[in-house]
């Protein structure tokens, strides 16, 4: 049972982590505050606080991934009706995560061996720390494999691309919510509710990212059970707000405006991770209810992006550092200004990230989804 407005959200959340790093690399002071040089205005750092950027914050659009993820993972174990087919649901999902890393890693690999990557020519026209962190010493081939297939899920490993830091929570998210749901999808609902509830205070506790999947397991089992919280538009628009509110809690600065009334959390967790999780929950609990949202979602444009988000993913960060670095060097000798640079190098970076993603989902990741299945049903 596939949703439609989840998969469209999904789309919507991997392209808006391809804008958040684009911001990285082109106007870091929207992320690094005043800390940073400002590329287009003279305030541009005050903005780094700012709820009405929540949409490029990157780890809250990871936590919506994560918690889209978590949902869409609980809705098809709630269907499951034996361990044998879960041990394949799981081994199918290292696969079909794992083998489309592989592929990455060896062309980012390839990349480097050539000096594809143009990142550090750029970073005194940018100003961005963010370029200095990633593919500076070369690689072996060995490491490809033991990254691909090892390191990136069960330990974290980022070399190859910075995007890969989220797999491994990704996939130890997917192993939790396969377990708790499963366990204890044939009792009442009350007894599952509890169950999760119970699962959510200890990823709480234990101040991981896992939060995400357990949120995740709590909304798909509202959605199994048909559960209607709350039925007024206007409670719904303003817990969407309160969760937009959330979303926008700044990652790169220390918040001096009303953000600041969290940071005593960061006593006790790490307040971002939290108040991420919170707004996600809050943003996708409302969605669900709000009819024009869900139609917008389930529009044609957000469906492709939902069908290509993990190729979209895996694809823009080895994307931004090669061919969007060296089209602004192009552009730069030019004298354009700035703004007009960068604009010409969005819209032509996500041109090209769409129709790669595109054919990267349609001929590699959906083979791969074809083979393995056909191969675990042997």
């Amino acid at each position: 049972m596939r949703i439609k407005w989840i998969d469209g959200l999904k789309g919507l959340a991997s392209l808006m982590i391809f804008f958040h790093h684009f911001i990285l690399v082109f106007i870091p002071a929207l992320y690094y505050g005043n800390t940073v040089k400002t590329n287009l205005f003279a305030n541009e750092g005050s903005l780094a606080d700012s709820p009405f950027l929540f949409f490029v914050g990157g780890h809250f659009l990871v936590s919506l991934f994560l918690m889209l993820s978590g949902l869409v993972l609980s809705l098809q174990v709630y269907r499951i009706e034996s361990i044998k087919e879960l041990l394949s649901k799981i081994i199918t999902r290292y696969l079909r995560l794992a083998l489309p890393v592989f592929i990455i890693s060896l062309i980012v690999y390839i990349m480097m061996r050539f000096d594809l990557f143009y990142h550090n020519s750029i970073i005194d026209q940018t100003g961005s720390p963010w370029l200095q962190l990633f593919y500076q010493i070369p690689l072996g081939l060995k490491s490809v494999f033991e990254t691909s297939f090892y390191s990136v899920w069960f330990v974290g490993n980022d070399t190859f691309s910075t995007a890969f830091w989220m797999l491994t929570h990704l996939f130890y998210g997917s192993l939790l919510t396969y377990g708790v749901i499963y366990l204890n999808r044939n009792y009442k609902p009350r007894f599952q509710l509890i169950f999760i509830l119970t699962v959510l205070l200890i990823s709480t506790v234990l101040d991981s990212y896992l939060v995400n999947f357990t949120y995740g397991m709590l909304l798909a089992w509202m959605i199994q059970h048909n559960i209607d919280l709350i039925r007024s538009k206007m409670i719904i628009s303003m817990i969407l707000i309160i969760g937009i509110f959330l979303a926008g809690f700044p990652q790169g600065v220390q918040p001096t405006n009303f953000y600041s009334i969290f940071l005593f959390l960061n006593e006790f967790i790490t307040a971002s991770i939290h108040i991420h999780a919170l707004g996600a929950f809050l943003i996708i609990l409302s969605i669900q209810q709000l009819t024009l949202f869900k139609s917008i979602l389930e529009h044609s444009y957000p469906q492709m992006l939902g069908r290509i988000s993990y190729s979209i993913y895996l694809i823009h960060i080895p994307l931004l550092f090669s061919f969007s670095t060296y089209l602004f060097m192009v552009i730069n000798h030019y004298s354009l200004n700035y703004g007009i640079s960068i604009f010409i190098v969005f819209v032509t970076s996500l041109s090209v990230l769409l129709l790669i993603s595109w054919l990267f989902e349609k001929y590699l990741v959906a083979v791969i989804s074809k083979y393995t299945k056909t191969i675990l049903t042997l």
